[in-house]
């Protein structure tokens, strides 16, 4: 975020809304659970992300690969809390 300009307050408002999972809980409140997917696209590719989409939105039935609560965000930070995972 920092690449694209963000700074100050809007940078700790972008940070602190993705560990919350603001938008993530807002469209889960607006459209229900079962019309959300949560992709993660960490380390992907442009291609790959695109290419998960389209297998996401061309499925004839929901994949076990669109869920929520797929991705854990905190997993790598769990030992600030004196939590393994």
């Amino acid at each position: 975020m920092q690449l694209r300009g963000y700074s100050g307050r809007k940078l700790s408002e972008n940070v602190e809304s993705e560990v919350l999972g603001v938008v993530l809980s807002d469209a889960v409140s607006i459209f229900g659970e079962n019309s959300v997917c949560e992709v993660d696209a960490s380390g992907k590719s442009v291609e790959e992300i695109l290419s998960l989409l389209l297998e996401i939105v061309t499925a004839e039935k929901r994949s076990e690969r669109c869920r929520v609560g797929l991705v854990d965000w905190l997993k790598d930070y769990y030992w600030l809390l004196g939590r393994e995972e």
